[in-house]
């Protein structure tokens, strides 16, 4: 414990001068440090600083244990369904590199603009979700003879929760990109989880969000990714499959 509360007091004083740099400077860049500090602009400076911290070792635990995961999965359901998102990611790639040019990738707010594409990593995510996730019993719970008084937590399954709750058509189990969760009434929505809700929702979600784009953007830049077909026609969760984002049964 003593050298891991070192390592982040050490993490923190970096980020905390190249912080102070920019505001000597007078600089405001858009990217996700930015983002960090203005989420916790409620805090006071020193504590502000350590939250950023604890933010940016999460990032990077984070991007081993899932992020790979969901930017494959995003890719593959690209890839399974060409005719219903292929063309329009294409086009929103296209649209922002005219409007913004080669800097695309370097601006924040133009990556911003890529709604679509965030559309399909929430629903590439809704579905590949593997996460236990704790939810505390507000009111009595009937399950046949038992009853759960408020206070307790349930340990629910994403990978259930996710695919059971009603939320548009088609039926929840499939995949659609065009459900707008974020149109969902509070009962369904908080239901339904990708990056989570509130206070204990995802901290890297823009930068998981920004890493998906930039790298869809290399790879499907140019109506060349238009021909791009899959050796695979489904890809396949293990049965098995408990906590964070699923990995495939086989490569593809």
């Amino acid at each position: 414990k003593w050298g891991e509360k070192r390592a982040l007091d050490n993490i923190a004083r970096v980020i905390q001068s190249i912080w102070a740099e920019r505001q000597r400077r007078g600089e405001y860049i858009q990217d996700n440090l930015t983002g960090l500090y203005e989420a916790h602009s409620d805090l006071l400076d020193e504590k502000r600083h350590r939250q950023v911290a604890i933010d940016v070792v999460q990032f990077h635990m984070a991007s081993q244990a899932n992020m790979y995961a969901a930017l494959s999965w995003t890719l593959i359901n690209i890839l399974l369904y060409h005719h219903t998102c292929m063309e329009r990611v294409i086009n929103e790639i296209t649209k922002a590199r005219d409007c913004h040019g080669d800097q695309l990738t370097y601006n924040l707010a133009a990556l911003n603009e890529l709604t679509f594409i965030e559309d399909v990593v929430q629903e590439s995510l809704r579905l590949a979700q593997q996460s236990i996730t704790l939810r505390k019993v507000i009111q009595p719970c009937q399950f046949g003879d038992f009853c759960i008084p408020p206070g307790y937590y349930l340990a629910t399954l994403l990978s259930i929760t996710n695919q059971q709750t009603p939320t548009d058509q088609p039926p929840s189990d499939q995949f659609w990109p065009f459900r707008n969760l974020h149109s969902l009434s509070v009962e369904v929505l908080f239901a339904v989880s990708t990056f989570g809700h509130g206070y204990h929702a995802c901290p890297g979600q823009r930068f998981a969000m920004t890493i998906t784009k930039v790298f869809l953007i290399h790879l499907l830049a140019g109506q060349h990714a238009l021909l791009l077909q899959p050796e695979f026609r489904d890809v396949a969760i293990p049965p098995s499959s408990v906590g964070a984002v699923a990995r495939s049964t086989h490569p593809c």
